[in-house]
């Protein structure tokens, strides 16, 4: 017979995975090849200014070098880090 901490675990476990799951019914994985262009979202806002009137989107750029998830656009350099 099993406890009821481990009994809420189990049904904590089985939400988890049907909630990844209907979550993943909706994205769709992003193939981008060296040369592509394309814009970066900018999450920064300067001082004094309003994030609604800003630029969201910086770009284009050309993807440089990548492979599996992450990509570099040709503006970074080796310090810099690149995530897409």
């Amino acid at each position: 017979m099993q406890t009821s901490h481990q009994q809420a675990y189990q049904n904590l476990i089985k939400s988890k995975n049907r909630s990844k799951g209907n979550y993943d019914e909706g994205t769709r994985t992003l193939k981008l090849h060296v040369g592509d262009k394309v814009l970066l979202f900018d999450e920064t806002v300067r001082r004094g200014r309003s994030r609604k009137l800003s630029a969201q989107w910086i770009g284009p750029y050309n993807v440089t070098n990548g492979g599996g998830q992450n990509y570099c656009p040709g503006y970074f350099n080796s310090r810099n880090l690149c995530r897409a």
